[in-house]
């Protein structure tokens, strides 16, 4: 609930020309979320167990909700009725069919899942990928939680392309493109003596994909029917990318169980990578080249 209504607030507190840069530090928190967790997780967990980790989660969302009540301003219709307005289910209704009437929120949420599924397929089986090329221990999540935590510097750098006036579109082109040819070099049987090329590979797929869901997030308000539909839109958007997260990591395993190891998670990747270029080009038709 609380990624869903993000982007709709910022675009509220934040003006037009700063919204891109904005978006691109928000959208790291899936990448820098992951990452950290990887980093802090085995020596919380040493120390207060699995029940003393969720305590800590607990008290970071407490924390959270009064910055939220400090810093955040109320809604102006709050502020002037002094209560909440609650829509009714029509209006919420009229709101979701206006949504997906619209093909713009379908091709980014399309774009979005061919991200998903490949970039946490990868993530996911990451220490299993490590422990067949010989690596063990707390390197292990060492490892992983770097390549999630330059997926997060990618989309604070892709913020900041965005706000120099780098085309969102164009961005999301490079990303798949990086996405699909490091993926080759990171699995591919002819990289198989080098595991430190192949680390630095999937540092990429992570660092450089890590600019396509800033730069989505930022089509997203575009593509929108209008302001009213901006959470609508990022909440399909997020649907389709849980249902990506699904389903990815369950076919990358399926074709390493069918060929007997990971040589082949590169045309899984690449066809995402592919179709994910393929619906982000329809988002130019529905909205305009000139505009994304």
């Amino acid at each position: 609930m609380v990624t869903l209504s993000a982007p709709a607030l910022i675009r509220k507190l934040v003006r037009p020309e700063n919204l891109n840069l904005r978006l691109g530090w928000w959208s790291c928190y899936m990448g820098l979320g992951i990452g950290s967790a990887l980093l802090l997780a085995p020596w919380v967990l040493a120390g207060v167990g699995w029940q003393g980790w969720w305590w800590v989660l607990a008290a970071i969302s407490i924390l959270m909700l009064f910055a939220v009540l400090l810093y955040v301003p109320a809604d102006r219709a709050q502020q002037q009725e002094g209560h909440a307005a609650v829509p009714g289910l029509g209006p919420i209704f009229r709101r979701l069919w206006k949504t997906l009437s619209h093909a713009g929120p379908w091709w980014i949420a399309l774009t979005f899942a061919m991200y998903s599924s490949q970039w946490l397929a990868v993530i996911g089986f990451l220490p299993s990928i490590y422990v067949d090329a010989g690596f063990s221990g707390t390197i292990l999540g060492v490892l992983t939680a770097l390549v999630a935590l330059v997926n997060a510097l990618g989309n604070a750098v892709a913020g900041r392309l965005m706000h120099s006036g780098v085309r969102p579109v164009g961005l999301v082109y490079a990303g798949f493109s990086a996405m699909g040819l490091s993926a080759v070099v990171a699995f591919s049987g002819w990289t198989a003596e080098w595991p430190v090329l192949r680390y630095l590979a999937v540092l990429a797929f992570s660092g450089i994909g890590g600019i396509i869901p800033a730069s989505l997030f930022a089509l997203s308000v575009q593509v929108a029917p209008d302001k009213n539909t901006i959470s609508t839109s990022v909440g399909w958007m997020l649907q389709l990318s849980a249902i990506g997260q699904f389903v990815g990591p369950p076919v990358v395993a399926a074709v390493g169980t069918l060929v007997g190891g990971w040589q082949l998670t590169w045309v899984v990747t690449m066809t995402c990578s592919i179709a994910g270029v393929v619906f982000v080009h329809s988002v130019r038709r529905v909205v305009g080249a000139k505009s994304v």
